[in-house]
């Protein structure tokens, strides 16, 4: 009686959020009298069948999923390993900002939206563009000088999805009032000239 060797299915993978390559590594193995011939993959959402070692999957849902190896030995044994993977939501980043005048604090609110099906929490990491940064979802920041500035919030999920969006924000120059007037008798017009210094300028 021949008893042959039959082969043990094994597999690792590297989790994904939503839109991205899964990665799957075949662990199989055998005895050195023998060797794996053929993989059959089942990923678990109704794609048809991979016959390749180790093949990478992008799901189009977010959800739980059975994926099941088939490894066949040369002499015809085969085995199976199920393990379950989870493809994770991808939160949307958004922000706005108000515009202020020089000295006074830009107040920046978060926007960013997710699935509402998503239970897990978000984290944020705020890049404000003149070297300080705040981890807080809505923060507030006082620059020290007038000017544009790129701000860029990144936003990741506690699974570890993250999206990023950068906007311009303004700081505008405080305007410098001036004036002059000319000596005259009483009775006379006295000419006042404005020598103020701003863009967009009212006067009161």
């Amino acid at each position: 009686i021949n008893v042959l060797p039959a082969p043990l299915a094994e597999f690792s993978f590297t989790p994904a959020c939503l839109g991205e390559n899964m990665f799957f590594t075949d662990q199989s193995t055998i005895d050195t009298s023998s060797t794996i011939v053929s993989w059959l993959w089942d990923m678990g959402d109704g794609s048809g069948p991979i016959t390749i070692v180790d093949p990478t999957h992008v799901y189009a849902a977010v959800g739980t999923y059975t994926v099941t190896l088939i490894v066949e030995s040369a002499n015809g044994c085969t085995d199976t390993h199920n393990t379950t993977v989870t493809v994770t939501e991808v939160p949307v980043a958004d922000f706005s900002a108000t515009t202020v005048c020089q000295g006074s604090a830009t107040v920046f609110t978060d926007n960013s939206t997710i699935d509402p099906g998503y239970t897990g929490g978000l984290n944020y990491a705020w890049d404000f563009g003149d070297g300080n940064s705040s981890t807080n979802q809505s923060p507030t920041h006082t620059y020290a000088s007038n000017g544009t500035y790129t701000v860029t919030l990144t936003v990741t999920t506690d699974d570890g999805c993250e999206d990023v969006i950068s906007n311009s924000v303004t700081v505008l120059a405080q305007p410098t009032a001036l004036f002059v007037y000319s000596e005259t008798c009483i009775g006379d017009a006295t000419d006042f000239t404005n020598l103020s210094v701003g863009s967009g300028l009212t006067y009161d």
